[in-house]
């Protein structure tokens, strides 16, 4: 794993990057460990939407949005996904598929991690991220 967030010090908006990147590097050491390909990572095409993990198991195309906040500011990633930010996820997912010329069914999921240290955090995967956050409720406040 590259160097994480223990050996940097920075502060402001540096750390919040740094942040991210490690999460999304620790995101991506899962996947690989659980059976996925990474095909791509922070994908974007021109200033359209980003992917943040592109990957390929089971014969699907899986866009992988990674959350990833310090422990010490008790919020929770997840709330950091809002159906907008789903949207741009699809939008993306679709334009990604066109550009290589994809045939491959696809799906999107969530990672989310609170990071302690680069040997202490937690990581979540929340498959199907729209219908299992739909499910645990969290876009019943913003029905249209």
């Amino acid at each position: 794993m590259q160097e994480g967030m223990d050996s940097h010090k920075t502060n402001g908006v540096a750390r919040h990057l740094l942040l991210g990147q490690v999460g999304e590097e620790i995101a991506a050491n899962w996947l690989m460990n659980n059976g996925y390909r990474i095909l791509d990572r922070n994908w974007k095409l021109k200033n359209s939407y980003e992917l943040d993990i592109i990957a390929f198991k089971d014969n699907l195309i899986h866009f992988i949005e990674v959350k990833t906040r310090d422990r010490s500011s008790g919020n929770n990633p997840l709330t950091a996904i809002d159906k907008r930010k789903l949207f741009h996820i699809y939008r993306a997912g679709m334009l990604y598929k066109k550009y290589y010329r994809l045939n491959f069914d696809s799906v999107m999921h969530a990672i989310s991690i609170v990071y302690g240290s680069d040997t202490d955090y937690e990581l979540k995967f929340i498959p199907n991220i729209h219908q299992a956050m739909t499910a645990m409720g969290y876009y019943s406040h913003h029905r249209h």
